[in-house]
């Protein structure tokens, strides 16, 4: 070989010999010890080179823009196996040299997160790729939901997984967390909502605003008794967010008793309201002697009793005093 490369130039003898007859007179080693890759490739197809030296040799021979300038993807993927292209390439590399659509057929979900990092992965697909190339569940799998959250936005995240898969991969803290209650009560129905959260939960991440914007009364009684709903809300929110009709529908006279004092009960209702919703016997209960004397002489209160009322608190003030 050293003699023949002596007498000739590279031009000369690939005039005088075919491929087949050069590859069988010099070993790979020598072949590229006297011609250049630009020699090489010019002198044989993609075929007649993958056929006269391995994966290796080939690797070791010319660099990834080399690589990737004498043979299509199809042909890199034919002959080099996952494990060979990622071993020969970087992430960069290999992002620059096939398209996202090449990538996802040439490997599975695993084998191309065992190659990639999360920004990586990011960096080369759009995020309606990422949903189109993995379930929920991988997604879940090879990301935090912190990594969830900084890669999509709350509209993107809603309409790859449903209510039941949001509340699978994160915990109400980390929902307040990503979400505006606006956009909460966007995503899921009250029914959902009371489901994934207990009610210290749920005035923990709303404000009674909030609250009673995102469900009627009807619902919030629904979700919580009136001791919870004593215990979130002041007199004035009660009175603010309910009806007195509401109000008497959903707790007990006891209960009323309970959670407001008499002067509570006078601002939040007319006396009209008072006499409907108690017997004479309830509001002489809930009432001192004062309160009787105070209510029955006050012209603002006399004018709204009627007669017959009026002489039937009379007469039990008349008989308490001779007992």
């Amino acid at each position: 070989m050293d003699e023949m490369t002596n007498v000739m130039t590279m031009d000369e003898m690939t005039n005088v010999m075919t491929m087949d007859e050069m590859t069988n007179v010099m070993t790979m080693d020598e072949m590229t010890n006297v011609m250049t890759m630009d020699e090489m490739t010019n002198v044989m197809t993609m075929d007649e080179m993958t056929n006269v030296m391995t994966m290796d040799e080939m690797t070791n021979v010319m660099t990834m823009d080399e690589m990737s300038n004498v043979m299509t993807m199809d042909e890199m993927t034919n002959f080099m196996t996952m494990d060979e292209m990622t071993n020969v390439m970087t992430m960069d590399e290999m992002s620059n040299v096939m398209t996202m659509d090449e990538m996802t057929n040439v490997m599975t979900m695993d084998e191309m997160t065992n190659v990639m990092t999360m920004d990586e992965m990011t960096n080369v697909m759009t995020m309606d790729e990422m949903t189109n190339v993995m379930t929920m569940d991988e997604m879940t799998n090879v990301m935090t939901m912190d990594e969830m959250t900084n890669v999509m936005t709350m509209d993107e995240m809603t309409n790859v997984m449903t209510m039941d898969e949001m509340t699978n991969v994160m915990t109400m803290d980390e929902m307040s967390n990503v979400m505006t209650m606006d956009e909460m009560s966007n995503v899921m129905t009250m029914d959902e909502m009371t489901n994934v959260m207990t009610m210290d939960e749920m005035t923990n991440v709303m404000t009674m605003d909030e609250m009673t914007n995102v469900m009627t009364m009807d619902e919030m009684t629904n979700v919580m008794t009136m001791d919870e709903m004593s215990n979130v809300m002041t007199m004035d929110e009660m009175s603010n967010v309910m009806t007195m009709d509401e109000m008497t529908n959903v707790m007990t006279m006891d209960e009323m008793t309970n959670v407001m004092t008499m002067d509570e009960m006078t601002n939040v209702m007319t006396m009209d309201e008072m006499t409907n919703v108690m017997t004479m016997d309830e509001m002489t209960n809930v009432m001192t002697m004062a309160d009787q004397k105070m209510m029955i002489f006050s012209s603002n209160v006399v004018t709204k009793l009627s007669l017959p009322c009026l002489a039937n608190t009379v007469k039990r003030s008349t008989e308490n005093k001779m007992i």
